[in-house]
């Protein structure tokens, strides 16, 4: 297994009061579902949501990487989301479906211009070496992937911030 991680802080402001910036991050699922790499975003009971991103991969290699994240809602102040522990068992996990471990805490924060939103993500993948990649250095492998998971990542907080914004506007 290639274990491969990457993190996200990000610190936007917006004109917006309070209780308008709650408003668009409360609905983390309806926004997260606005990405442009998310393929699927279903709701569960106990504010659970499954995320399923479009396929991703090379030279014939594809997977598509989900969540299931327990939403935690601190109305006006804080919103987590995290991975549900993984069960192997689970029906729905099948042929090219790799589940990744998500963490995510955005917090509101009044100011006398507006609302400020902190967001800080962690993301961690288990990836099978892709058979093309089993005689590549190991330490070049991992540092490739892991720069390749930056990279995604600061996608991801770019794009929402943008729809945040965007939603405010």
């Amino acid at each position: 297994m290639l274990v491969l991680s990457g993190s996200s802080a990000r610190k936007t402001h917006v004109s917006a009061g309070l209780d308008r910036a709650w408003g668009v991050v409360e609905n983390f699922a309806e926004l997260f579902a606005e990405l442009p790499d998310v393929e699927t975003v279903e709701r569960y009971p106990g504010d659970v949501i499954r995320v399923i991103l479009k396929r991703i991969g090379a030279m014939g290699y594809g997977i598509h990487l989900a969540y299931d994240l327990q939403i935690t809602l601190e109305p006006h102040c804080r919103l987590l989301a995290r991975s549900l522990p993984f069960d192997p068992q689970d029906a729905w996990i099948g042929e090219g479906i790799l589940l990744a471990h998500y963490s995510s805490e955005t917090r509101l924060i009044s100011h006398a211009e507006g609302t400020a939103l902190e967001h800080d993500m962690d993301v961690e993948i288990r990836l099978p070496m892709p058979a093309i990649l089993r005689f590549a250095p190991r330490s070049l492998v991992k540092s490739t992937g892991d720069a390749l998971m930056e990279q995604k990542i600061t996608y991801f907080a770019d794009q929402m911030t943008r729809l945040f914004r965007d939603a405010l506007s």
